[in-house]
């Protein structure tokens, strides 16, 4: 393996070379976690502010 290579690999796959490396990557263990939260936050989110059957438009002048 070329320098070159094992450099884009450094950059390209930290995470998967500190595994194979029996190292420690921050964020790779916590990330699919925060991911999950960040979508159970935007589904919560987007249920409190639906429409839910008020009319909220202005009355017409008569």
């Amino acid at each position: 393996m070329t320098a070159q290579v094992a450099r884009r690999l450094l950059l390209a796959l930290p995470g998967v070379l500190a595994i194979a490396a029996g190292g420690y990557f921050p964020g790779l263990v916590s990330s699919p976690f925060i991911g999950v939260a960040g979508v159970w936050l935007y589904l919560r989110l987007r249920r409190a502010t639906r429409p839910r059957g008020v009319d909220l438009r202005v009355p017409e002048s008569a």
